[in-house]
């Protein structure tokens, strides 16, 4: 578990899959996008627990599925990158929010969400074979893809914005120094 959630050992290893500026653009958009729209079925579960009871916070979004995975995955990325993971804080709650409200709004909501969702992952596919001319992570980590996507995609986003410029050069050798590792032993 130690490395599982260490962001020194996981961003490399995502980072190699991920070099070339229009599929890390198509990831920043899409990916995203298959989150939310994730969110957006798993908001249909209804609160799980009453707010009335006491037993759930009443600031919190509404406690239904798409809100408890948030709440368990957000500690597990402040553990990787604390500022970051805290800054990912209203970004995910905002999510969940909205998707709970499309949900109780729209009736065809799950509907679009389910489109809007295939399109995306279709997107992933198209900018790993037309762009990065190499098959995306998911087929060596299923856990990364769907756990440590979406915060890597975040950490990307801050990085383009300033942050941690430090941090940004540390990870961005690592991965360097991945693919140079990669590289030689497809050469064996």
């Amino acid at each position: 578990m130690s490395k599982l959630l260490d962001l020194q050992h996981q961003m490399p290893f995502y980072g190699a899959y991920h070099t070339n500026k229009v599929n890390v653009l198509i990831h920043k958009i899409f990916v995203p996008t298959i989150l939310f729209t994730s969110l957006v079925w798993l908001s249909n579960t209804g609160p799980l627990v009453s707010t009335s009871s006491g037993a759930w916070p009443s600031f919190l979004p509404e406690s239904n599925a798409a809100t408890l995975l948030t709440l368990v995955v957000l500690p597990m990325y402040i553990k990787m990158q604390a500022k970051a993971g805290l800054l990912l804080i209203p970004v995910l709650l905002g999510f969940c929010v909205a998707a709970r409200h499309l949900t109780k709004t729209y009736a065809h909501a799950n509907y679009y969400a389910s489109i809007v969702h295939v399109v995306s992952w279709v997107m992933q596919f198209y900018g790993h074979g037309k762009h990065e001319g190499r098959k995306p992570a998911l087929f060596d980590n299923l856990f990364q893809s769907f756990f440590l996507a979406p915060f890597f995609v975040w950490l990307e986003i801050l990085f383009d914005l300033g942050f941690e410029p430090q941090l940004h050069r540390q990870l961005s050798k690592l991965t360097a120094e991945r693919r140079i590792q990669e590289f030689k032993l497809s050469k064996q």
